[in-house]
């Protein structure tokens, strides 16, 4: 096969968005693309991947998981030294009560955002599991995503 263009390539596009919406290493990535690791890693610095990472991290799914991570570690504080459970204190009470409140706003707001999530996930999974096709499929998604972006 032709190497793909620089920038724009079915081959970049699938990279952009494994690197933005999975938790895949660069190695990983590379390999999924059929890439070395320099030149994702190129791809990476020169499109400022890592700035779109970051913003995708503080989207309402990741923010969910942040907060359920955040109760998990309330419940499992709450253990004597032999390992038994032990009640809840009010202060941990209160906060698991915050924590669910603000989980339940988090998922009541339905953005685009959150149908583009679902999107990206089913292209990570399409990528693991059927790597031609996802790199295929990432020109027409972000073509999807830049129509839908249009005022």
């Amino acid at each position: 096969l032709p190497p793909d263009p620089p920038f724009g390539g079915p081959s970049y596009k699938l990279a952009r968005l494994l690197f933005i919406n999975s938790s895949l290493s660069i190695e990983q990535i590379a390999y999924h693309c059929c890439k070395t690791v320099d030149t994702i890693n190129a791809w990476r610095l020169a499109g400022k991947w890592d700035e779109e990472r970051i913003a995708h991290s503080v989207s309402p799914s990741a923010l969910v998981t942040r907060l359920s991570e955040e109760i998990d570690l309330i419940f499992n504080s709450s253990v004597d030294v032999d390992g038994k459970r032990t009640p809840l204190t009010l202060a941990a009470t209160n906060a698991i009560s915050k924590l669910i409140k603000c989980i339940k706003d988090a998922q009541q707001s339905t953005s685009p955002q959150v149908a583009m999530e679902v999107l990206f996930e089913f292209m990570n999974w399409l990528a693991q599991t059927q790597p031609d096709l996802a790199k295929q499929m990432a020109t027409l998604v972000e073509e999807y995503v830049n129509d839908k972006m249009k005022p």
